[in-house]
């Protein structure tokens, strides 16, 4: 009768412990799917604020080819942000400011018919760290090319200027480079070759 009784009060003892690992087990299972949740849910966050700053990159490029379609001349040099005046895209500042997020246009100019825009968008992503995201393009005046001779050749590839010459060994020794392409604006012998000078 004794043993049976003690073997009652282990018994009890026993389920008392099982029960607290099956709750402890539950406790850091729940620890863990709760942390798993919210990491989700924040990569989700992080996720979203890049493909809205990537559509303002992409919106940041497209208002360049409107503004050099209106007038290529608009396109200035320099860094500057995005406004709308009368429905038109103008360049506006030196940043432009959508909700979290800061954009900025530079324009550089690559020859006299050629620009690079590259358009960047700052945020912060969270807490810790930033968001930054650029996209380039080159742009040229398809309107109206001034491309007519050895010298406007070689300014469209950023040279200052060119000249029609006799051959490679004439470039060289007038301290200029050799342009192939810019060679059918050479037509009058003996000049037939176009340098292009620094």
């Amino acid at each position: 009768m004794a043993k049976e009784q003690s073997a009652i009060k282990n018994n009890k003892g026993v389920s008392l412990i099982e029960a607290l690992l099956v709750v402890a087990v539950l406790a850091i299972l729940a620890i863990f799917a709760m942390d798993g949740l919210i990491q989700g849910t924040d990569s989700s966050v992080v996720a979203g604020k890049r493909s809205r700053a990537v559509f303002l990159a992409e919106e940041c490029l497209e208002a360049a080819r409107n503004i050099r379609d209106n007038s290529y001349t608009n396109l200035t040099v320099g860094t500057f942000g995005l406004a709308v005046a009368g429905n038109i895209w103008t360049l506006s500042g030196s940043s432009d400011l959508t909700d979290i997020y800061t954009r900025q246009i530079v324009v550089s100019t690559i020859s006299t018919t050629t620009k690079q825009v590259t358009c960047t968008i700052n945020w912060q992503q969270n807490l810790q760290r930033t968001g930054t995201i650029a996209l380039t393009t080159y742009l040229t005046n398809w309107r109206g090319s001034t491309v007519n001779s050895c010298a406007t050749y070689c300014q469209s590839l950023g040279y200052t200027t060119g000249t029609c010459r006799r051959n490679n060994g004439a470039c060289t020794a007038n301290g200029e480079t050799r342009q192939t392409g810019g060679a059918v604006y050479c037509t009058v012998n003996p000049n037939r070759t176009c340098c292009c000078k620094p």
